[in-house]
């Protein structure tokens, strides 16, 4: 038994006549009729009732008939998803982030990952610049978001958008920093970040040119402490 015969007989089934199903799947009528006679024979079922005015399914055929539809619809979806698989990414994604979801627009990253590669997982590692350099170099990641340049030639980057650094302190401070200098700034107390974030790299860049280096009392790696830390 293949599709073919299947085929066949659910056109036979449907029209009711070996012409009409003939013209249908354009093949000869003696092809039909064969390919009819074969799957009876190899089902030891009599499919048809056959008259002068066509043909009939009997009470086996017309069981057989919905069992032949399913598998017809089976090996359509087959084709349909091994398409899929052609034309789409499958298997597991594993991509490392550096902040919350909304700031880099991850909903609308995994959104369209989605829709353009349905069979992909995806596996979202929240860490520091440093550290998703680091597993994408081992292979841990596929992917990932930093801040700042990457000076390695195994990594490609693609820019993302523009970001703005600012230098914070209590309200207490302001007269004490709005007219400071570098050396001023570079002398207060320190909530700075570890050696493997971009803002700390950052950082120490921008004192460097200016010959300084900061006075670091704590070092944070998580966002949300430094408010925590500097306005007690």
């Amino acid at each position: 038994m293949d599709l073919n015969q299947l085929k066949t007989f659910v056109a036979v089934a449907e029209e009711a006549n070996l012409t009409r199903a003939s013209e249908i799947l354009f093949l000869s009528q003696p092809a039909v009729s064969a390919q009819i006679k074969a799957l009876e024979a190899e089902l030891g079922l009599t499919l048809f009732n056959r008259n002068a005015r066509g043909m009939t399914l009997t009470v086996a055929g017309n069981v057989l008939k919905q069992d032949a539809l399913r598998a017809l619809s089976a090996a359509k979806n087959v084709l349909s998803r091994a398409q899929a698989f052609r034309s789409s990414l499958i298997g597991k994604c594993n991509i490392g982030t550096i902040s919350e979801p909304v700031v880099l627009h991850l909903a609308e990253l995994l959104s369209t990952l989605m829709k353009t590669h349905p069979n992909l997982s995806m596996t979202l590692t929240q860490s520091i610049s440093g550290i998703v350099i680091d597993q994408l170099l081992e292979g841990k990641l596929h992917g990932g978001y930093v801040i700042g340049n990457v000076n390695d030639a195994r990594i490609a980057c693609i820019p993302v958008s523009p970001i703005a650094l600012r230098i914070v302190a209590p309200y207490d401070w302001k007269d004490k920093i709005t007219h400071a200098d570098w050396k001023d700034i570079a002398r207060l107390p320190w909530i700075s970040m570890p050696q493997k974030c971009s803002f700390s790299k950052i950082t120490e860049r921008i004192f460097a040119r200016n010959g300084l280096t900061l006075s670091s009392v704590v070092a944070v790696d998580q966002e949300e402490t430094h408010p925590a830390l500097a306005w007690p």
